[in-house]
């Protein structure tokens, strides 16, 4: 239980980073990943870093 408690918290948190309602430091692997991607395809992440 204590893993489906992490992965519904987890969760939250990058749906409401990824929907620009909180900021997100930038080092996890999916925040290094999706600003290689971007910074790839020449375009602006729309959602705020700290």
């Amino acid at each position: 239980m204590v893993v489906d408690s992490w992965n519904s918290s987890c969760a939250r948190k990058v749906y409401k980073i990824y929907n620009g309602e909180e900021t997100t430091c930038g080092v996890w692997d999916s925040c290094v990943l999706r600003l290689k991607g971007f910074e790839e395809a020449k375009l602006e992440d729309p959602i705020m870093y700290k």
